[in-house]
């Protein structure tokens, strides 16, 4: 389509990793840390979200559903940082809606479409999921 050449002539953003998820995540807790991640959304919960390491999302840690959660509001924090009123999904809310939600969110921050399906986000870890924070972060420092 023509609107589809346009976005690439225009080199829309894309969350695919070209690195690594473990070499991603360290990029990834950087940059957070220039936005004051740990003062602005880490504290936000109670209790607060435990600092990330530079490892987190890059792999499976012990608990999934924790994880996709810290995952999800970590996204919905960058997402508003970078101007979208996404709100962060509840911990028990159905976690492919949520998932469909970021990709649909992503898409309204000129992202290509992803080539994984939103469900690779269920996760909560692995390339897919650090490549949407890494493309995030990169949207928020730009």
């Amino acid at each position: 389509s023509t609107r589809a050449m346009a976005d690439s002539a225009r080199g829309a953003r894309s969350v695919e990793l070209t690195q690594e998820p473990e070499v991603a995540m360290e990029l990834v807790v950087e940059k957070l840390k220039l936005l004051h991640y740990e003062r602005d959304f880490l504290t936000r919960r109670r209790p607060a979200w435990p600092p990330l390491t530079r490892t987190y999302f890059a792999r499976p840690a012990g608990n999934g559903g924790e994880q996709f959660h810290y995952f999800t509001s970590l996204a919905a924090y960058l997402l508003n940082l970078a101007g979208s009123s996404f709100r962060a999904p509840e911990q028990f809310d159905d976690p492919n809606a949520a998932c469909s939600n970021i990709f649909a969110e992503l898409a309204q921050c000129g992202f290509d479409t992803p080539s994984f399906a939103p469900g690779k986000l269920k996760h909560g870890h692995g390339r897919e999921v650090v490549g949407v924070l890494a493309g995030l972060c990169d949207l928020v420092v730009a």
